[in-house]
């Protein structure tokens, strides 16, 4: 068996945004923006759009999510909290499965210069009262539990996270990893492995885990460019691939 040091290692970070109010000016530590949903419903693909955005079920959503990129979205409106700062990554409410920000176009010119692959994301550009810039909706296809390669990942109990010695779970396979968390859901990765086909993404989002992995290459291309409320996560997964 193939072990996790002898794995490819691509360098990639997890990353997020500050939850510190002298940063978004809010002190809920989230999000700066509200979506208003009325627009939502009013928008001539407003069928389509429960569907695919208004999931409950997160299975049904990895069914249907490839459809995400031949939506079209005309009445995308929000609001910026009261306090907020408006910076060039934001976090927004409500939920959405596959939106974790919403960006300028600083970030999405980032996103050109580089010439990531626009299989790995698609925006809408959503009109925020007040706001001195574009922004977007941004949207990250997400890779289904299902696809990690088990036994050269490595998880323990979401208990045993600040633990000098963790204890890391016996798991080797997505039907295990089911069973398991039907029972104990709280269940934290530190190694994900991957198939080797994803290796060459700069953005890759997983079920499994909260936060957007981003390529060093975009990382630095973001810090260069000085794009502001944009973090690396203080829990990192290391992803590794096969």
């Amino acid at each position: 068996m193939t072990t996790l040091d002898n794995l490819t290692n691509i360098m990639f970070v997890q990353i997020s945004t500050s939850a510190e109010k002298k940063i978004i000016g809010v002190s809920n530590g989230v999000f700066q923006v509200e979506i208003d949903e009325k627009y939502l419903n009013e928008d001539v693909n407003k069928t389509q759009i429960e569907i695919l955005l208004n999931q409950i079920d997160v299975f049904a959503f990895l069914d249907n999510q490839e459809k995400i990129f031949d939506l079209t979205i005309e009445n995308l409106k929000g609001k910026f909290l009261k306090n907020a700062i408006e910076t060039d990554i934001m976090g927004f409410s409500p939920f959405l499965f596959g939106f974790n920000f919403i960006v300028n176009q600083k970030v999405v010119d980032c996103l050109l210069n580089l010439k990531v692959d626009t299989s790995e994301y698609c925006i809408f550009e959503i009109h925020i009262e007040d706001a001195k810039n574009t922004y977007y909706l941004l949207f990250v296809p997400v890779i289904p539990t299902s696809e990690i390669i088990f036994e050269e990942s490595r998880m323990f109990l979401e208990k045993d996270f600040l633990s000098a010695e963790r204890r890391y779970l016996n798991i080797k396979s997505f039907g295990e990893y089911q069973e398991f968390t039907m029972k104990n859901p709280f269940v934290t990765f530190d190694k994900i492995c991957l198939d080797k086909k994803h290796e060459q993404k700069d953005i890759i989002s997983i079920q499994a885990t909260n936060e957007l992995f981003f390529s060093d290459r975009l990382k630095n291309k973001l810090n260069e460019e000085n794009v502001s409320n944009l973090i690396e996560s203080n829990r990192q997964v290391n992803l590794q691939f096969k």
